[in-house]
């Protein structure tokens, strides 16, 4: 085994140890702070011998409360069973609501495009220029 050279404080030299006196070394160091060093086991703990249980003398039965049940007598008479698995129930339509939904005409895509392109702007650019003229008109014309 290779030696490495520590320098002695107290001498100004250089003593050398080996790698396992340098790790014992730094492991009782750790130990003196209570650091644990990663990779090292702790000791085993030691086990110990469980102490017997003193003997109670039986004391007299205590007669039972009566159980108070938030639900009424109809509802206690049906028990809960096992749940059942697999799919859930599908959620049943909503009639009240209304449902809304989008639908965008080609020609009406390909024409905002198309000027963009030639005006070599973004086609979101173009869009809200036309709906805030639409909007100006709509104001104009109350």
């Amino acid at each position: 085994m290779s030696k490495f050279t520590l320098p002695d404080p107290a001498i100004g030299g250089g003593k050398e140890l080996s790698l396992d006196e340098i790790l014992a070394k730094g492991r009782e160091a750790a130990a003196a702070t209570g650091q644990i060093i990663t990779g090292d086991k702790p000791p085993a703990p030691q086990p110990s011998r469980p102490e017997p249980e003193p003997v109670k003398p039986p004391s007299a039965p205590v007669p039972p409360e009566p159980v108070r049940s938030s639900k009424s007598a109809g509802e206690e008479a049906s028990a809960p069973g096992p749940k059942k698995m697999g799919r859930p129930p599908r959620p049943k339509p909503d009639q009240k609501r209304e449902k809304w939904g989008v639908q965008m005409r080609t020609d009406f895509v390909l024409g905002v495009r198309r000027i963009a392109l030639d005006r070599r702007i973004s086609p979101f650019d173009v869009l809200e220029e036309a709906v805030g003229a639409y909007l100006r008109d709509q104001a104009a014309k109350r």
